[in-house]
């Protein structure tokens, strides 16, 4: 009998958040909010979580920082609130209002 043990990650992407210039590439551009789960697989389906990573993300170069929980919470409303912005085009004014309850 064979069993086909593995290590693979999962991200998943929240939403941009605020314009940064990238240290490495040196463009400006709003980066993007990233959660990285590591799983154990078993037959190539994520079983068993080991660790989580936070980051935010270049969309040019795909340079990354690492985020602190806390940090990580602090951006997640607002990459959800952006990534609603621009998937419902929502105007300036409804923007700037939900921006301010987050604040």
């Amino acid at each position: 009998m064979i069993f086909i043990f593995g290590y693979q990650p999962l991200s998943k992407n929240l939403g941009p958040v605020q314009e940064i210039k990238c240290p490495n590439c040196h463009h400006e551009k709003h980066w993007i909010l990233r959660s990285t789960t590591y799983f154990v697989s078993f037959f190539f389906l994520p079983l068993l979580p080991l660790k989580k990573r936070m980051e935010k993300t270049c969309p040019v170069c795909g340079f990354s920082q690492t985020l602190t929980r806390e940090e990580y919470k602090t951006h997640e409303n607002l990459a959800k609130l952006n990534k609603e912005a621009l998937r419902t085009d929502m105007n300036t004014e409804e923007y700037e209002k939900r921006l301010s309850k987050l604040t």
